[in-house]
């Protein structure tokens, strides 16, 4: 405030004493009384103003940043292609992502060289959050069941699930007991090679995109080709049996989902149809491992007469307790990514043949992937008796010649009777 402003509101502070006459006080003990700091003098200036002049302009919304500004850095962050990840499909279905090589800061500087739209680093990080686009290395994840647990425990003063008998807790212990039995389950099934049985963990490696060229500034903003990697690693013992199944592909040929997945599992099992057992370890992705037009097709391929398989069983983890060896095989082709220069899909394919000894690269072609001629309503399932939830299934058995369909859920073992679900007419290849 200027000096002549100051002598212009110049003005003596007094404060009532007990009797009510006025007392003459210096500024620091009025602003102490009204309960402002010393330094807060400009408090009665700004009263006096607005006694004098009125209140203030409230002139808060009335500059908006430039909307071509904002289409501009808009169109800049979507040039570079940001995908969805199937990691956090369910909890973030609306969050994309951006190849980790990447920052804000970068890409600001980027956008300041091509674009006419001149935009500040703040503006422009603001346009990143409002489009839900992150930056964030994918990796394993923690189970989120776990994590509320811990973070309860503390609140509530627990230093174990015992010390606590109610719901959260007892649900917390349950899911505990469930990881264990299947992660038990899991090294059994790998403990030892029986004769025709196979055992493989399924997952699909979190999206790539080519060319990765950290060292080079112009490849680093440009649009990237995705290119996805679905594996079949076999389980403890059977590593020494069976080399691990990579099927490869890039967005060129197809996409990621749920017809594109059961094109992977049906060049698996038609690969090893010599077979007459075959597990499978997989997560709880609905969109890819658990739902009602995977087990339909599979009961069909089983019951078809292009494989001798007599028996296929999808056993799955509990959900955040799912590292398996599909995804050691992934953190393998990761590392060995870091380490050549990964241009093309063929660099691509060289690198998940040479990530691991006893690797088998599956190069799915046009031709390989179908479309699923059935679907599954929910008139359909509710016509199984009892009606069935894949929420709770544990364990899928599909065995030849058998039209029931053997589930365990997370508390009892059902046999499903899905001639009500798909019609025997229907256990025919399409």
């Amino acid at each position: 405030m200027s000096t002549d402003l100051v002598k212009q509101l110049a003005v003596n502070c007094t404060l009532p004493s007990s009797n009510g006459d006025p007392v003459t006080v210096c500024r620091k003990f009025f602003l102490n009384t009204i309960g402002y700091r010393e330094n807060c003098g400009n408090v009665i200036y700004r009263c006096i103003r607005a006694a004098r002049d009125g209140p203030p302009v409230d002139r808060r919304g009335k500059y908006k940043r430039d909307k071509k500004a904002r289409e501009a850095i808009r169109e800049h962050l979507f040039g570079y292609g940001p995908s969805i990840s199937h990691y956090r499909r369910a909890h973030a279905p609306n969050r994309l992502y951006l190849p980790s090589d990447l920052t804000e800061k970068s890409l600001h500087e980027d956008y300041e060289a091509k674009q006419n739209f001149k935009a500040s680093y703040s503006l422009y990080c603001k346009v990143v959050k409002e489009n839900n686009i992150s930056f964030v290395k994918l990796g394993h994840e923690e189970c989120e069941a776990c994590t509320a647990a811990e973070l309860r425990n503390k609140v509530n003063g627990h230093s174990e699930i015992k010390d606590c008998s109610c719901t959260d807790c007892s649900g917390h212990a349950l899911h505990l007991q469930r990881a264990k039995e299947s992660r038990m389950s899991y090294r059994d099934d790998g403990d030892k090679v029986l004769p025709g049985v196979a055992v493989f963990s399924v997952d699909l490696q979190k999206v790539i995109q080519l060319p990765r060229l950290d060292c080079f500034k112009s490849i680093i903003f440009s649009q990237r080709l995705l290119v996805f990697n679905e594996s079949f690693a076999p389980v403890g013992a059977y590593t020494r049996a069976f080399p691990v199944s990579a099927c490869i592909w890039s967005e060129s040929v197809g996409g990621r989902t749920a017809n594109e997945i059961l094109s992977c599992f049906f060049k698996v099992i038609k690969k090893y149809a010599d077979l007459k057992t075959i597990i499978f370890w997989l997560d709880n992705c609905s969109s890819q491992n658990k739902n009602w037009n995977l087990f339909q097709h599979i009961i069909l391929l089983i019951n078809s007469n292009e494989i001798q398989v007599e028996r296929i069983l999808f056993k799955y983890f509990e959900s955040g307790h799912t590292f398996m060896a599909a995804d050691s095989f992934h953190a393998a082709v990761e590392s060995k990514m870091r380490h050549e220069r990964v241009v093309s899909f063929e660099n691509f394919k060289s690198v998940v043949g040479n990530a691991k000894n006893n690797v088998d690269v599956l190069d799915m072609q046009a031709t390989d992937f179908f479309k699923a001629k059935l679907t599954v309503s929910q008139y359909t399932i509710n016509q199984c008796k009892p009606r069935p939830y894949v929420d709770s299934m544990r364990k899928v058995v599909f065995e030849k010649a058998v039209t029931n369909l053997d589930t365990q859920t997370t508390s009892t073992a059902k046999t499903l009777n899905t001639a009500s679900c798909f019609p025997r007419s229907n256990l025919s290849w399409l």
